[in-house]
């Protein structure tokens, strides 16, 4: 299986074996990670903890793993939905690998530092204590897509299915704070938030949406440009806050 069969079929894990993850292997998962694009090319570095060296794990929810993987990150535009970005794309090889994963809401620091970067969000990981890590999409609790998109110029086929692999993104409390407005071969992608602003958690899982959506569009072969559009950021939309667009080029 690769990364993109996995978006459609991963599911979170929570419950792990003690038997370690060979060392060689751990290797191979930050060598994965380190030669993955950034969006605007933002640095960032990766650290795997053991939950051996973790004294107490922070928040009620944390998840009893044998291993922790954190994305740090210099602090930029959007540095936040990039860290959701690369490690959806780590969550997915992951997967392929055999292993569980599933998206900590709390950051567990491994204990080496890491110069000016932050940490973002973490990654719990191990050998799963199920064998059945596939989930059937079309029961997976997300909302529909036409709850999830306003269509105001129908797009070619290709276009929403890339979008569909995009509603299939998990996300923090399932809170799936994506909304997609298309126009033929342009999708404007929008958070949907009531407060004034997205947190930090909605930031992430938009950055873990906008990863499904471009592997699924490079697998159909379908060449985007990611583009900020300053007439539609400076409109408001009641619930909306403007994210990007993602332009489909012939």
């Amino acid at each position: 299986m690769d990364l993109y069969e996995a978006v459609y079929v991963r599911k979170s894990v929570r419950s792990y074996r003690k038997e370690p993850v060979e060392e060689k292997l751990r290797e191979r998962i930050l060598d994965f990670a380190s030669h993955l694009f950034s969006i605007d090319n933002q640095k960032v570095s990766y650290r795997i903890a053991e939950r051996a060296q973790q004294k107490r794990l922070p928040g009620f929810f944390s998840v009893q793993a044998p291993y922790y993987l954190t994305i740090y990150s210099e602090i930029c535009d959007r540095y936040e939905e990039n860290a959701g970005y690369l490690m959806q794309q780590i969550a997915l090889y992951l997967y392929t690998k055999g292993l569980g994963c599933c998206f900590l809401g709390t950051v567990i620091c491994p204990p080496e530092e890491a110069g000016d970067m932050v940490p973002v969000i973490t990654l719990a990981f191990g050998w799963p204590k199920t064998r059945n890590l596939c989930r059937d999409r079309e029961k997976a609790s997300r909302l529909s897509m036409k709850e999830l998109c306003t269509i105001k110029e129908p797009a070619p086929e290709e276009i929403m299915e890339a979008l569909r692999a995009a509603r299939l993104a998990p996300s923090s409390y399932n809170n799936q704070p994506w909304r997609f407005v298309v126009y033929q071969n342009r999708v404007h992608i929008f958070y949907h938030c009531k407060k004034e602003g997205p947190d930090r958690l909605k930031r992430v899982d938009m950055g873990i949406m906008l990863a499904n959506l471009l592997l699924i569009s490079e697998k159909l072969w379908l060449e985007t440009e990611l583009v900020r559009l300053e007439n539609i950021a400076e409109q408001e939309v009641k619930n909306n806050r403007y994210f990007m667009t993602v332009r489909f080029l012939k």
